[in-house]
């Protein structure tokens, strides 16, 4: 629904490529682009350009963080009060409050259960209009 309106960067690293390139393959759009491979300063710099970010909590949702104010962070096991970004423009999206266990940010304890299995598509387009208009 994004790319109708939207040019779409995909991040990652080498090993997604193959994932990204499937995805492409699957919406067959020419508004989005495989950029997973390319270095940590690229991706920071193109992340800085973006109107905004969609990622989960991860490495590249931080390195989002500190180049974007315009985050929506997806969250599944870890609480966003402790990790989304804290820009006033960012969204965090979190429905597992029923199932966290704060044993996983403490002690690494592996989370049961699946997450983020309740998250939509209309959740993250709704944000998308909040912070970036479109």
């Amino acid at each position: 629904k994004l790319q109708k309106k939207n040019t779409i960067l995909l991040f990652g690293g080498e090993e997604d490529k193959e994932l990204n390139d499937k995805m492409i393959n699957v919406v067959r759009s020419k508004r989005i682009y495989n950029m997973a491979g390319i270095t940590i300063s690229q991706t920071s710099i193109l992340m800085s350009m973006c109107r905004y970010i969609i990622c989960c909590d991860s490495g590249p949702m931080h390195i989002a963080s500190a180049s974007n104010e315009r985050v929506i962070s997806l969250f599944g096991p870890s609480n966003p009060k402790r990790k989304a970004p804290l820009h006033k423009e960012s969204i965090s999206i979190w429905k597992d409050k029923d199932i966290y266990d704060p044993d996983y940010e403490t002690y690494g304890k592996k989370p049961i259960g699946r997450y983020m299995t309740q998250i939509q598509v209309e959740d993250v387009l709704k944000a998308t209009k909040k912070i970036g208009g479109r």
